[in-house]
């Protein structure tokens, strides 16, 4: 009778282990199949939007930078700076994110400290797409 008792509590516990498995090989490829479709989103989403620069001028020390999204589809500005040729970065006094949807512009403004029109090396605007440099000679310079 003994081992037959043995042979049940090892049955149980090959499938408690199994169905333990089991759960946790089905979370993991769940968690995969939703990371894939957020990616494939964000793919698309981005194919569709199309933001550039519409306007960078220097003022008073100020850097006025206008992104457009011309695109069909929404984009999120998520950081934006001006360097200078040392690669000095300007003080954003813009707050981030910044929406940018589809067929609009946004404005950041930034606080030059230094980056003047002689050492200005480029702008630059990060979206949750991509990333866009402005490299020619900004307004006011």
């Amino acid at each position: 009778m003994e081992p037959l008792i043995a042979e049940v509590i090892i049955i149980a516990m090959i499938l408690a282990i199994g169905g333990t498995l089991i759960m946790w090989y089905s979370g993991m490829i769940g968690s995969q199949q939703e990371k894939a479709g957020s990616q494939a989103e964000i793919f698309i989403d981005c194919s569709l939007a199309d933001s550039s620069f519409y306007d960078v001028r220097f003022v008073n020390g100020t850097a006025t930078i206008v992104l457009r999204n011309a695109g069909y589809s929404d984009d999120v500005i998520s950081d934006a700076s001006v360097y200078d040729n040392n690669l000095n970065k300007a003080a954003s006094i813009t707050s981030f994110p910044v929406d940018l949807p589809r067929g609009s512009m946004r404005t950041i403004d930034l606080n030059l400290r230094g980056i003047t029109c002689a050492n200005f090396n480029y702008a630059e605007v990060v979206t949750k797409c991509r990333t866009y440099r402005f490299t020619d000679v900004p307004k006011g310079c």
